[in-house]
């Protein structure tokens, strides 16, 4: 979850907004629209027993759908990242890394 909304709220709309990429905005729909399925899972999982005869079959969909996200976000998404300017990376990655921090702290508080 702190990964997701790092993408989120941090890397998604940099990339839509500074990416030369013609599919810059498509991409960012449906990484989040990706995310929006996950938080679902995630969420019915968290409300169900781990004996639930349907647990299995709902964490097995959601891992098949985090590995097809991470295959498009690194062979679509990264590689258009990578072509943004190196000061804006620089920036983005200390974003994300202090969001991490703070998002962690408050999970152990």
């Amino acid at each position: 979850q702190v990964h997701a909304e790092i993408e989120e709220k941090i890397f998604y709309p940099a990339f839509r907004e500074k990416s030369d990429a013609s599919d810059a905005d498509s991409v960012f729909r449906e990484a989040t629209e990706e995310h929006h399925v996950q938080h679902v899972l995630i969420g019915e999982l968290n409300k169900m027993q781990d004996d639930d005869p349907e647990f299995e079959a709902k964490f097995t969909v959601l891992a098949e759908n985090v590995r097809h996200h991470i295959e498009e976000e690194e062979s679509e998404m990264l590689p258009e990242a990578a072509k943004m300017d190196d000061d804006l990376l620089a920036t983005l990655g200390s974003k994300m890394k202090e969001k991490k921090q703070d998002m962690m702290a408050s999970m152990k508080g």
